[in-house]
């Protein structure tokens, strides 16, 4: 499957969405596409988890692969079913982007027509993660957004794919780094420039 703006821009707007509302995921059908959207830090948890970065469990940053498998648990409960043959986009902004990346490399095997699409996500892993990581990937990294350059790579942390960069880092803005963070802001950008 290949990402087309329309599909980037939903993706961005449900990882939005899912902030304002239980549980910390989204799931939703549209044009016979299934998405699932996984909420960024926004608990006390979440934030605790962002900071478990010096254990690694299989070269997965331990907070992020903990809550990916919360989620992958909570969906299981609430009866989300996911039909192997219609596409499938994993969305998530910060940490849903790295919980996103996660569940994408559990479930690789079994959806070959998965896009995951990531908005300002931290790194998830090791570089033994990201070889064995074989899905189609759009990593968005907006401005100045400085969660991208999380966990450190002096720690062994690798993204799962390459940059997308939506507008243009600049050292004279770098007091907009939290700004640039906000998932609305993501959103924002591809609405006005419709960029893939």
């Amino acid at each position: 499957m290949e990402l087309t703006a329309r599909q980037a821009e939903t993706a961005a707007r449900l990882c939005c969405e899912v902030y304002d509302q239980e549980p910390d995921y989204l799931f939703m059908e549209e044009q016979g596409v299934q998405y699932i959207a996984f909420e960024g830090s926004d608990t006390a948890k979440d934030w605790r988890r962002n900071l478990e970065f010096l254990i690694v469990d299989h070269d997965e940053h331990l907070g992020f692969a903990l809550s990916a498998r919360d989620l992958m648990s909570q969906m299981w409960l609430d009866g989300v079913q996911l039909d192997k043959d219609k596409p499938l986009v994993l969305c998530g902004h910060s940490l849903g982007g790295a919980v996103a990346t996660i569940v994408a490399a559990q479930l690789q095997a079994m959806h070959p027509e998965m896009v995951l699409v990531t908005f300002g996500s931290p790194r998830p892993g090791g570089r033994k993660f990201r070889d064995r990581f074989n899905v189609r990937h759009k990593r968005y990294v907006h401005e100045n957004d400085v969660v991208p350059s999380l966990p450190p790579v002096v720690f062994g942390y690798r993204h799962a794919g390459p940059a997308t960069r939506l507008g243009l880092w600049s050292a004279a803005n770098l007091t907009d780094a939290v700004e640039d963070h906000s998932c609305e802001a993501y959103w924002d950008h591809l609405k006005i420039h419709n960029a893939i």
